[in-house]
C-alpha cells in the first residue's frame, strides 16, 4: 500500500510540475515584422493576458493550456506562447511569425 501512495504522489507531483506556466506574473514585449510591436501581461495562473498591440487599448484575453504552451486571440492575432517562456508565434490571416518574447 506504500508503494502505491508513494507512486500516487510522485504522479500528483510531476502533473503539477508539467502544467507550470513560465509566462506566469511576467510582462513581454516583442517586435512582429514588420512594424509592430505587441505588449502582454500574464496573471499569476496563466489564464488571462492584457494584450497591447502598437499602442493601442490593452484588452484582457482568456488564456488557455495546450500540448505546446499557451495560446490567446486578440482582435485578428492569434497568439501561441511556448513552454520554455522564451518566444511566441504570432498569426494573422494566414500569416505566422516567431518572435522572442523580451522580459521587461
Amino acid at each position: 500500500m506504500l508503494k502505491f501512495l508513494s507512486f500516487t504522489a510522485v504522479a500528483v507531483c510531476l502533473s503539477t510540475a508539467a502544467q507550470a506556466c513560465p509566462w506566469a506574473s511576467g510582462a513581454y514585449r516583442a517586435s512582429v515584422p514588420p512594424d509592430i510591436t505587441a505588449t502582454v501581461r500574464f496573471n499569476g495562473d496563466c489564464s488571462k493576458a492584457d494584450i497591447e498591440m502598437s499602442g493601442g487599448a490593452a484588452k484582457t484575453e482568456k488564456v488557455t493550456a495546450g500540448n505546446k504552451g499557451w495560446s490567446a486571440t486578440h482582435g485578428q492575432f492569434d497568439f501561441e506562447f511556448d513552454a520554455k517562456g522564451k518566444r511566441a508565434r504570432v498569426t494573422r490571416g494566414g500569416a505566422s511569425r516567431t518572435v522572442r518574447m523580451k522580459k521587461f
